[in-house]
């Protein structure tokens, strides 16, 4: 396998406005870390894959069908072998005017900014590449709980201790023939949430990624898995509670301890075979439920023009990555719960799920969590511009579709 890599400084120029809480106020005015662009140019014979991966809240999905149509024509890059991938970063700009303004206005000017940088770190790349082979070892790291909780029949946002987490953290490494580590990628599931401070940083993933670099002197990036239900476990009596960016130094100092533990293991060596993409799209409905009277009153003027924007547009983007033996992606535009992820590792443990891929569409829930309610059900629709709840067939559909990738 050849492998070329770059790291750009995708950092913006403040004041501006950062995307994920609806309660921030005003635009930051302070940086406390850089926010990265890693662009990764994977070969195998005639194939090529592009990973981008960016300190972001996500990508939008118009603007990656529009930089993956450019990619293609000025790399010959085919676009079904190019996946964007954000870390899910809630402190970063927001990137997308799909969404509600009470998320992150978006800048036109930093997506400007953002695309000169993606066609120079592919140029990089170019420059670079070298022959690796691909190691893969695992470990645990308890940094999340789930965030869905049962209180008096109604669910609320609160720790969840006894519905267990999948806290396996997957370090990929790209060793060069001498014995250089040129690219690592580390894969978790939990949202970068640790802190609603409002100060612009890469959040837990970036301060783990930063002292893994330190360590190993490498591309170092965050792979974000389904994570929709899982946040840090931040909790003081039984409650979360919003922490500091100390609180965010601690838990991903905490995170790159466990993965420097895990990289002096032994790592299990990835046969090489030719590159495997295939994709799937979901389209999906929503129920019937009126759900009008629900809407926040911050949000009663805006949701309705949200829903007429974007009523023709709400699909899943699934698509399947794989590099090699023992090695294989499938990535989604949409913040897919944790449930999601379990089915697919029951079935195939080799997979790895990737939530906020090719842009986003919104939350995506289980059945019963539909049911049941709660923020990622009903609260985040009127953000994500979803006309009503999606429809109970929404679980079924999209794990039929993973059914088909898995087991073509």
């Amino acid at each position: 396998m050849i492998l070329g890599e770059s790291k750009q400084d995708i950092t913006p120029l403040i004041p501006i406005e950062l995307a994920g809480f609806a309660h921030r106020d005003g635009k930051t005015r302070e940086v406390m870390y850089p926010l990265f662009l890693k662009t990764y140019y994977l070969q195998m014979e005639n194939k090529i894959f592009l990973f981008i991966v960016a300190d972001l809240i996500w990508w939008d999905t118009d603007h990656v069908k529009k930089m993956k149509a450019e990619i293609e024509d000025k790399f010959k890059i085919p676009k079904e072998h190019i996946c964007f991938h954000a870390t899910h970063n809630h402190s970063g700009p927001q990137t997308s005017a799909r969404f509600s303004r009470e998320i992150g206005r978006l800048e036109k000017g930093y997506v400007t900014f953002l695309n000169d940088l993606i066609f120079i770190s592919i140029e990089e790349c170019l420059l670079n590449k070298e022959k690796v082979r691909v190691e893969i070892r695992k470990g645990k790291a308890s940094i999340g709980v789930h965030r869905r909780k049962k209180v008096n029949d109604v669910v609320v946002m609160e720790p969840n201790v006894e519905q267990l987490v999948d806290d396996t953290v997957t370090v990929i490494t790209f060793i060069t023939n001498n014995s250089k580590n040129k690219a690592i990628w580390i894969h978790y599931s939990c949202h970068p949430t640790c802190t609603d401070a409002n100060i612009l940083s890469s959040e837990f993933p970036g301060v783990c990624c930063r002292y893994v670099e330190a360590a190993y002197d490498s591309n170092v990036a965050y792979l974000q898995g389904f994570c929709g239900d899982i946040r840090p476990a931040l909790i003081k009596n039984d409650k979360f509670h919003r922490g500091t960016v100390h609180d965010m130094e601690l838990i991903g100092k905490k995170l790159a301890a466990e993965v420097l533990n895990v990289l002096k293991k032994d790592g299990n060596i990835c046969n090489t075979e030719p590159f495997l993409f295939r994709r799937q799209v979901v389209s999906l409905s929503f129920s019937d439920e009126v759900v009008d009277d629900k809407i926040p009153k911050a949000l009663l003027g805006e949701w309705p023009t949200l829903v007429r924007n974007i009523r023709k547009n709400y699909e899943l983007l699934i698509q399947y990555i794989k590099l090699c033996e023992g090695l294989t992606f499938i990535s989604c535009n949409a913040e897919l719960v944790e449930a999601y992820g379990k089915f697919i590792k029951e079935r195939r443990p080799d997979i790895l799920p990737l939530g906020y891929s090719n842009g986003m569409v919104g939350y995506i829930c289980t059945q019963e969590q539909m049911e049941e309610g709660g923020y990622e059900a009903e609260e985040s629709l009127f953000y994500f511009g979803y006309p009503s709840k999606l429809s109970p067939s929404t679980e079924r559909d999209i794990q039929e579709k993973l059914k088909q990738l898995m087991e073509y």
